[in-house]
């Protein structure tokens, strides 16, 4: 994914880093094009880890009521109200805002589009460490498709198929 922070944050951090603080944030602000809060957001962050978006991975209230809204969605209740009242019977405590905004893309679209089960780290991590023949079940089909998803993960796999060896 292409970041498009990165030549903004250059100038900043070069500043930052060096300590040298002879161009002032309102020169930044007006070099860059950037807000007074965006600029001091990456003036004054230590690292760049510090620069993600706020809130991003965070859970929230509606992550637990998403396949609920989905199989709702797609069985033709698109009203928001509606299916925020059900959510509050099942024990939503989210605003109406959050269910309203999520299904917005989803009416666009015609159809809340089904979810992959994506198999947790562990389960892929342990069935690329072992050995070919020691992967049984459903294992195979299921490495087959994570793999075909992410050729960094095939990458991986390669590499332990001939650690393996």
């Amino acid at each position: 994914m292409f970041d498009t922070r990165r030549p903004r944050e250059t100038p900043i951090r070069g500043g930052h880093d060096s300590q040298d603080r002879s161009v002032g944030l309102r020169t930044i602000v007006r070099q860059l094009g950037l807000t007074g809060g965006t600029a001091r957001h990456f003036y004054c962050a230590s690292s760049v880890d510090e620069l993600g978006a706020p809130g991003a991975g965070k859970p929230t209230l509606l992550d637990k009521a998403v396949a609920h809204l989905r199989s709702h969605f797609n069985g033709g209740c698109t009203s928001a109200a509606a299916l925020y009242e059900e959510l509050q019977a099942l024990g939503y405590r989210g605003s109406y805002s959050f269910v309203r905004d999520y299904l917005r893309p989803l009416r666009c679209i015609g159809a809340a589009p089904a979810r992959k089960q994506v198999p947790k780290v562990h389960r892929i991590t342990s069935w690329m460490q072992r050995h070919p023949n020691e992967v049984t079940g459903s294992d195979p089909v299921g490495l087959k498709q994570a793999l075909a998803s992410c050729r960094h993960l095939e990458a991986a796999a390669t590499l332990c198929t001939d650690v393996q060896r």
